[in-house]
């Protein structure tokens, strides 16, 4: 079977290559904007090694932007034709569309550009391989590779998030139109992809990381039910979760969750059980007392969102925070204080932040209020 496959020389798309060739000899063409093996941290295509099942594969590496429709097309054909002077390969059995970039920002700076540069990998690039290779001869299965963003959100992440939702639509799109496609909502991939980098961040709200090994036995059971005959849901989710963590520290448990919510104590209700303020979350300390509990909470929070100690004194820029960052410390603030992190943080703006002006910040006007 012949396969193309997207974003092919990352750590995602060479992890899948070799499963691919693993299970029997093929022709693959894999395509890359850099067109450069091990490129990006962690990647690599061990070709020249003997062992490994890529070694007896026809592999066809091609530079080529998937959202450029002259790029693709002649890439496609050159995958046809088994690469240059080489005989004519197998027409495409298999699309695996692994394509992506990030461009994160926090809503407000979000850029139009920042937006078409991650969509563009995903959306333009499958409206072009649906016009160069599927309308050319539908394959027997297509895999896009979608994101748990596309699902739950993702702080920062807005363009990602709506670039796989579109994604998401264009499976049931072509299945609608009767050609054999899924889209598969992946988390995170531990070691392998450009979101495994923030795969500890994404952990400690109950979203985990998926091993390798359970990564591929997702893929392999979404493209195991294309061919059978079965009436499957052209977009599924694959991702671990810790419903504790990911529903315990919400206000509100969406409908679409709702029969997980049992798992995991419901946030809303004992904040609404709570009297508002530091003093009603932590009754009868003193002022010193209540003063030295909230430091150490929120140095906790800023260790789980930072993923290490930062000194009291220390400017949480300087220390790795970023506006997605510090987006995410509110939601432990106000946990900690009972009360609205972001009007308390906004008495610090233009000073520099520190988990020590934090929690002076949250324990500040709850004592000028009075009793």
């Amino acid at each position: 079977m012949a396969a193309l496959i997207t974003g092919g020389t990352g750590a995602l798309g060479g992890l899948v290559a070799g499963w691919l060739a693993a299970r029997g000899p093929c022709h693959m063409t894999l395509l890359s904007r850099s067109g450069r093996v091990g490129s990006a941290p962690g990647a690599g295509l061990p070709l020249a090694d003997a062992c490994h099942p890529l070694h007896a594969c026809c592999v066809t590496i091609t530079m080529c932007d998937a959202a450029s429709s002259e790029e693709l097309a002649a890439a496609a054909a050159l995958g046809q034709r088994g690469g240059s002077g080489a005989p004519a390969g197998p027409p495409f059995g298999m699309l695996l569309h692994a394509g992506g970039v990030l461009a994160d920002a926090a809503l407000a700076n979000q850029s139009l550009a920042g937006s078409r540069a991650v969509v563009a990998p995903k959306i333009s690039a499958l409206q072009l391989l649906r016009r160069c290779v599927l309308a050319l001869g539908p394959t027997a299965h297509s895999m896009l590779f979608s994101s748990v963003a596309a699902l739950l959100g993702s702080a920062g992440q807005t363009n990602y998030s709506y670039a796989n939702a579109a994604l998401d639509a264009a499976a049931r799109e072509l299945v609608a139109a009767g050609l054999p496609a899924v889209s598969v909502q992946f988390s995170a991939w531990a070691g392998a992809g450009m979101a495994s980098a923030t795969a500890s961040k994404v952990q400690s709200l109950g979203i985990g990381a998926l091993t390798p090994a359970a990564g591929l036995a997702a893929l392999q059971a979404a493209l195991a039910v294309q061919p059978s005959g079965f009436r499957v849901h052209p977009v599924l989710a694959a991702s671990p979760f810790n419903w504790d963590k990911l529903l315990g520290s919400r206000q509100q448990v969406p409908p679409l969750l709702s029969e997980f919510s049992a798992a995991a104590p419901a946030a809303g209700a004992a904040a609404a059980e709570a009297p508002a303020g530091a003093r009603g979350v932590l009754p009868g300390l003193t002022p010193e007392q209540l003063r030295s509990r909230l430091q150490q909470q929120v140095a906790d929070a800023v260790n789980s969102v930072l993923g290490g100690a930062v000194a009291a004194d220390a400017p949480l820029m300087s220390a790795g925070l970023d506006s997605l960052g510090a987006v995410e410390l509110r939601c432990p603030a106000a946990a900690c204080s009972g009360v609205d992190a972001r009007a308390r943080l906004g008495l610090l703006w233009g000073r520099p932040l520190c988990p020590q002006r934090v929690s002076g910040a949250l324990l500040l006007t709850d004592y000028m209020a009075g009793p």
